[in-house]
């Protein structure tokens, strides 16, 4: 009778542990649910804006051909121009940051509960499917990537973890060996009548803002932030000491703008460029751009996601902020075509003077392009969305 009491009362008390356990984690899950996902609208949001004047700037060096010569000039003597110019790259790599993170969190914490990984890699493609539409296809990848790495056994974030630092470490090698085929500066702008630069800057882009390799560092980056903020250690140290976790934060904004004000475009390549040696590139190209700014940017996510600064979290917190981070990846793939068909009736020539140009009709021509896309993009997003649903109930 005693070893039956006590195989029941052994028995009970594992119940017990195991039930306190997966509430830890369910408060846990809705702690960084309600922070994080949250603070992020606002993120995704102010990226899609940010997409928006980055590209329509770049744009702007195509629209005058003949004087694109004027057109590196007005770089070198007004900042905010060529600072949008650079705007583009450090908002892409936010965007991808956030999808790894975001999927990081959200499967990872599907498989702490429990649940059979099928169903899990199930269910979270469908939800992407009816939610996200056209960029689903971003997501496909990595539920099959975590299935690999034994999703139901304990320790789960940890591999994952282990996984991002590894595929950091080669891609920033990968980056340093390309960077010696770039040659700065970069003639992205004018007439490409000359067959060797229209072969460099499409090598040039194509190695670094176009490739998918050299991606995957900010897509582990995000995974890497979502493990971190798992980890007791990481948020104790954030939370409590949110002095340091502030100025760190400052730090790391002030990094990633300071590299919106390099200029590396200009008629033709220029061995006596600042940026123009072999190591300087390998810097820059691997350590800075491919290591540093996504580290920043991670950093300031995760900053974030854990609530450090009340203030800022709560402004991007707010409600208005969630239809335009909902439609954020939609506004992405339909501006190019809205902005060129705006600037058919607005002609850039109009409100545009490469002499003496202004910010203001510039930010009102990118408002009617945003306006305008984000209005397709809701009407896309809902039309495919009814076509997906009507599909999968049929």
């Amino acid at each position: 009778m005693c070893v039956q009491h006590r195989r029941k009362w052994l028995h009970q008390s594992q119940n017990i542990e195991e039930t306190c356990t997966q509430g830890k984690n369910i408060e846990r899950t809705r702690f960084l649910v309600q922070g994080e996902l949250a603070a992020l609208t606002g993120v995704r949001a102010l990226a899609c804006l940010s997409i928006v004047l980055g590209h329509s700037m770049f744009a702007l060096g195509f629209a005058w051909p003949e004087r694109h010569l004027e057109w590196y000039a007005a770089l070198d003597a007004h900042t905010w121009m060529l600072a949008l110019v650079n705007l583009s790259e450090p908002v892409m790599d936010t965007f991808l940051i956030l999808t790894g993170f975001l999927a990081a969190h959200s499967l990872g914490s599907a498989f702490q509960h429990g649940k059979a990984p099928r169903q899990v890699v199930g269910s979270y493609l469908r939800r992407r499917l009816l939610r996200i539409a056209v960029q689903a296809q971003f997501y496909l990848g990595f539920p099959v990537l975590l299935l690999l790495l034994r999703p139901a056994v304990r320790g789960l974030f940890r591999r994952m973890a282990v996984t991002a630092v590894i595929v950091i470490a080669a891609v920033t090698a990968y980056r340093a060996v390309i960077a010696l085929q770039f040659e700065l500066p970069v003639p992205v702008f004018g007439p490409l009548d000359d067959p060797r630069m229209l072969e460099l800057m499409t090598r040039t882009l194509r190695l670094s803002y176009y490739s998918l390799l050299p991606r995957l560092t900010h897509l582990s980056f995000g995974v890497l932030g979502a493990c971190s903020i798992r980890s007791k250690v990481v948020r104790g140290i954030l939370v409590k000491r949110r002095t340091l976790a502030n100025v760190s934060a400052a730090l790391a904004a002030a990094l990633v703008a300071a590299t919106l004000f390099g200029n590396r475009f200009g008629p033709a390549p220029d061995k006596a460029h600042l940026l123009a040696s072999p190591a300087a590139l390998v810097i820059g190209v691997a350590g800075i751009t491919g290591l540093l700014q996504p580290a920043a940017l991670t950093y300031l996510i995760i900053h974030l996601a854990l609530n450090v600064s009340e203030t800022l979290s709560g402004c991007l917190s707010w409600r208005g902020w969630r239809p335009f981070a909902d439609s954020s990846y939609d506004v992405y793939l339909l501006h190019p075509m809205v902005m060129f068909g705006v600037w058919s009736v607005l002609a850039p020539g109009t409100w545009f003077d490469l002499q003496n140009p202004s910010p203001l009709p510039f930010l009102g021509v990118c408002a009617v392009v945003f306006g305008v896309s984000f209005v397709l993009a809701r009407v896309h997003s809902r039309a495919w969305g009814w076509m997906l649903r009507r599909t999968l109930l049929a």
